[in-house]
């Protein structure tokens, strides 16, 4: 069988927010796949060098995107996994709401497609009216380009619990809300996919948690995270402690990828 993955990134779920959070599809995914509470993201806590480590697997200082905006050139000598799955002559997409995403997937040209748009409003993190319904119909557009193009691995990027995080604050109602929205859009992506979803396994994670109105502190708010995995050949357990350097040599390993010496995470033990 030729082997397919989407692996999503839904920003900043704190891992007791997605337990507390009514989330019925991810919820019911856990229980028939593999899945973590307890998980740990790299420092500094924010989205573009933690999205840099989970696709390179290696640390901050060593890829050196420190910040949401850095272009760090040292990255180049840590290929991502998307470098490796092009090169090998594999397809590869994204579908972000956030631009410097690209920083963190090594080199760019190597994206078959990326599909960008612009949901919430600028740095002030302000919510539109009609943010859900313009946040859904960008990701099933993506869903679409993905079953167009027949893409062989792919990354979702959910914007909205960070956007409502700083908007309203970590924990709130309307984050908590934001949360839920994040699980419906994951079905909904899934579902418009159709019979091609059995092509693929999913991977399911965020890239940090947050406390207040932010984040990248070393707390425990900040920094624990969790891991959902389902598809076929994912045999349901928990599997405890994780990093998120663990993600790409798991998704390697179900691709048939050889591990790449630099890299610092483990293949997780979820396959039958």
């Amino acid at each position: 069988m030729h082997k397919k993955a989407i692996i999503f990134t839904i920003d900043g779920v704190r891992a007791d927010a997605i337990k507390i959070a009514n989330t019925p599809f991810l919820d019911q995914q856990s229980r028939i796949g593999a899945s973590s509470f307890t998980g740990k993201c790299i420092l500094p806590s924010i989205t573009t060098p933690n999205h840099a480590s989970l696709f390179r697997s290696v640390l901050a200082e060593d890829h050196r995107i420190i910040d949401n905006y850095d272009i760090a050139p040292q990255t180049q000598a840590f290929p991502s996994l998307f470098d490796k799955v092009y090169d090998s002559g594999k397809s590869c997409a994204a579908i972000i709401s956030y631009l410097p995403l690209l920083n963190a997937y090594g080199h760019c040209e190597k994206l078959n497609f990326a599909l960008h748009k612009n949901i919430s409003l600028g740095i002030e993190h302000l919510i539109p009216d009609n943010y859900y319904a313009d946040l859904e119909k960008h990701l099933l557009d993506g869903a679409d380009m993905i079953i167009d193009n027949d893409t062989d691995i792919a990354h979702v990027y959910i914007e909205a619990p960070d956007v409502v995080g700083h908007n309203k604050g970590w924990m709130s109602e309307q984050y908590i809300q934001a949360v839920e929205h994040s699980d419906k859009l994951i079905e909904s992506f899934i579902s418009r996919l159709g019979d091609k979803s059995k092509d693929y396994n999913f991977f399911v994670t965020t890239d940090h948690g947050g406390h207040g109105y932010g984040h990248g502190s070393d707390s425990d708010e900040d920094t624990t995270i969790w891991f959902i995995s389902f598809g076929a050949g994912i045999k349901p357990c928990t599997i405890g402690d994780f990093s998120i350097l663990d993600v790409v040599p798991t998704v390697a390993s179900y691709l048939g990828f050889q591990q790449e010496p630099h890299w610092q995470g483990d293949i997780l033990d979820i396959y039958t």
